[in-house]
């Protein structure tokens, strides 16, 4: 397991969230220039899908997250995409940036058709940019996953997700043909993914842990606990050793530096 998988998988931990993955024999053996396009439910999707995906993927997100410290930054230093849906122009660049992204590490480039977090909890309308992209990068093969249970959890205008169950579930990738439009690539996108989304499940999705559940995240946590009181003991540890007043002043340049290449990359 990649350090990718395992800081997901803490993140996931600590929000109780215990997740099923179905069909990743799918894309398990693929490698190259893709785009995987995942059902908007949560904040939580991007960890639910690259923590339980066979594939390391780029993703796009809203500029504002990159703006974050230690996570925000942790992103645009990895390589992810930032977007300013807010701006035409610059959101043409930021695809653009990201069709290069894909060719230079033959990664592939995740992405919400919904463009945003679904208000009903339903698949939402699909935007045009993620079909724009697809042309950009040459037509690749699209890969799409649903999450389900994640909105269930995690609904708009709640404060922290609630602990449960949740599902991804990969379907057979998706090739275009060449006389196809982008409307039509879109069509059989969203159909693909809705099918999917509606199929019976295994698990309760969106349903609270059951008690081996609740045991299995328990011990999770108490790990996470372990090493996050490792590194802190080992930061307090560094400052006392180079001095406050000194590591404050690295911090300052640190965070400086960072807000300027984010800056830079919006």
């Amino acid at each position: 397991m990649c350090i990718r998988d395992r800081f997901c998988r803490g993140m996931l931990g600590l929000a109780g969230i215990q997740v099923t993955v179905e069909g990743a024999e799918h894309i398990e053996d693929f490698t190259g220039d893709a785009l995987l396009m995942f059902s908007h439910g949560s904040n939580l999707d991007p960890f639910i899908v690259e923590g339980s995906g066979p594939i390391a993927a780029k993703w796009i997100g809203k500029n504002i997250l990159f703006t974050l410290p230690i996570l925000g930054w942790m992103g645009a230093l990895l390589g992810h995409i930032a977007i300013d849906r807010s701006n035409l122009d610059r959101a043409k660049r930021s695809l653009a940036n990201a069709a290069d992204v894909s060719h230079r590490w033959h990664r592939a480039i995740a992405i919400s058709p919904e463009g945003t977090r679904t208000k009903s909890g339903h698949i939402a309308e699909f935007k045009k940019g993620p079909f724009h992209l697809h042309e950009q990068l040459g037509r690749p093969p699209i890969l799409p996953c649903v999450v389900l249970g994640a909105y269930e959890l995690w609904p708009p205008g709640q404060l922290f997700s609630r602990p449960g169950h949740v599902l991804v579930r990969f379907v057979p990738p998706i090739t275009s043909q060449p006389d196809m439009t982008r409307d039509q690539v879109s069509d059989l996108v969203r159909a693909t993914m809705l099918e999917a989304s509606v199929r019976p499940t295994t698990v309760p999705v969106g349903k609270p842990l059951t008690t081996s559940g609740k045991v299995s995240i328990a011990q999770q946590r108490a790990v996470i606990a372990l090493v996050l009181y490792l590194t802190t003991a080992s930061i307090y540890g560094w400052v006392g050793f180079i001095g406050g007043r000194r590591a404050a002043g690295l911090f300052t340049v640190v965070t400086l530096a960072m807000t300027l290449y984010v800056k830079k990359i919006l």
